[in-house]
């Protein structure tokens, strides 16, 4: 065992050939290791030296192993991105032994996206080998499943398996479409199966969707069906709202039906799941472009298998629920009879109740008997650690909403906490003087003398 400072060894990191030769002709041992158990033609094929390895290769033992990673010379070039030295190396070495990541060569150049070297490595090489240990990939499927050029993709096609499948059930046009690497999507689309499904029963088509790879799916849409469905019974239209990709549910929508749920076709689903449409997948979310986008092509007053709208799905989602609450029936009840001003009540979102309180019916109960009100109460009193300010939210939000009998059980609710009891004195004070106003105003109006213009009245807050 010697180190780099040795003069073959450093000759073979420098690159120096005289230095090397004269190293060997003093009698140095061309197959002495470091102590990280590094031969001199593994060190120069890791530094890219061409002559170096044209001198050292004869002498040495080309498929002696590092002990940290298993990798013969061949496979240090590779690593290091030499494309040249392995070129070199590859007739005197395994060009079918998997790395230490279950890689051959090829399949590593293949995911280095470096075509020189797959051309170097392909008439030694099995295209189709699958790497057990690597994820079960090939060639073909790690150079479409990197980012960048597809020129590795063009040098493997004719010699591959198009349809081989990794772990998960991936081909190559599903990865390539995964990363966005359109360039390899319009070489393995026009002889690749578009319709195939992965192990969760997504196609290609969906992945791009998902990952947001717009002109993936504008692409795939001439080979592929924008209705077809993966094993939960979900299409790219409803992977791309949820994933908030605006630009792939523009492309999706004139070949989807945004109204469809989950398991009203034939195929079932596999899984217990909530069953949403596109846009109740999109306010779920809180995406809001995706919401403004699909709501004139959906039903926002349909409901999923739990009775929730789109608006009740985004509750605490404000952008979303400002867009959704002027064209929904915000009266509608789930299956444990909330309306969506209760669940926002109930998980504290108090933004969204004020946004609903003045649209909501706070007559309507739930299963339980429980009212708006009730839920304002509940969260006010399950808030006792916050501030008075945040205790009082959801009392605010819905209070120019409740009668008499209602503003009585807020001041109940408010008498033990003076902080609170102030608050609700100065709101109930300011909403009285608010509702004053708007009566007089409207008064007014109604004496002027009609003419050709209409008068805008805004009506007055329901009177406590």
């Amino acid at each position: 065992m010697t180190g780099l400072t040795a003069p073959l060894f450093k000759a073979a990191l420098t690159g120096d050939v005289k230095a090397l030769q004269d190293a060997l002709a003093a009698g140095e041992d061309p197959h002495a290791v470091t102590e990280w158990g590094v031969t001199p033609l593994i060190v120069a094929a890791d530094r890219g030296h061409t002559e170096a390895v044209r001198v050292l290769l004869p002498v040495s033992n080309p498929l002696h192993k590092d002990p940290d990673f298993q990798w013969t010379a061949l496979q240090h070039a590779m690593g290091a991105g030499q494309a040249e030295c392995a070129g070199l190396l590859i007739a005197d070495s395994e060009p079918l032994e998997e790395d230490d990541e279950g890689h051959t060569p090829l399949a590593r150049a293949a995911g280095m996206l470096s075509p020189e070297m797959v051309r170097a490595l392909l008439p030694f090489s099995d295209p189709k080998q699958i790497s057990w240990s690597g994820g079960h990939h090939t060639a073909l499927t790690r150079a479409a499943a990197a980012e960048g050029q597809s020129l590795c993709v063009a040098e493997l096609l004719a010699h591959s398996d198009i349809e081989h499948k990794t772990q998960g059930g991936l081909t190559a046009l599903m990865h390539a479409a995964k990363t966005g690497n359109l360039d390899s999507v319009r070489l393995l689309a026009p002889v690749a199966n578009a319709h195939a499904f992965d192990a969760a029963g997504k196609t290609a088509l969906m992945h791009a969707a998902a990952a947001g790879r717009a002109g993936v799916v504008e692409f795939l849409l001439s080979f592929s069906d924008a209705r077809q469905t993966d094993d939960w019974d979900e299409d790219a239209l409803m992977h791309a709202a949820s994933g908030g990709h605006d630009s792939c549910v523009e492309v999706l929508l004139p070949a989807s039906d945004p109204r469809r749920f989950p398991g009203a076709d034939k195929k079932a689903s596999t899984r217990e799941n909530i069953k949403r449409t596109a846009l109740m997948h999109a306010a779920n979310k809180g995406h809001a472009g995706c919401v403004d986008m699909l709501l004139p092509h959906s039903d926002p007053n349909a409901q999923d298998n739990k009775g929730l709208t789109a608006l009740m799905a985004c509750v605490g989602r404000i952008d979303c629920a400002r867009i959704l609450a002027q064209k929904t029936n915000v009266n509608l009840q789930d299956n444990r009879g909330e309306t969506a001003l209760m669940i926002a009540l109930n998980l504290g979102q108090h933004d969204t109740a004020a946004l609903l309180a003045p649209l909501s019916d706070m007559a309507i109960k739930d299963n339980f008997g429980r009212t708006a009100l009730d839920a304002a109460i509940i969260s006010h009193h399950s808030n006792m650690g916050l501030s008075p300010a945040q205790r009082m939210a959801p009392l605010l939000a819905v209070l120019p909403y409740v009668d008499d009998a209602g503003r009585q059980e807020m001041m109940v609710e408010c008498e033990e906490r003076e902080e609170d009891a102030a608050l609700l004195g100065a709101a109930l004070a300011a909403h009285d003087q608010t509702v004053l106003q708007a009566t007089l105003d409207h008064a007014r109006a109604s004496e002027e003398p009609a003419d050709d213009t209409p008068i805008a009245v805004r009506r007055p807050p329901r009177s406590l």
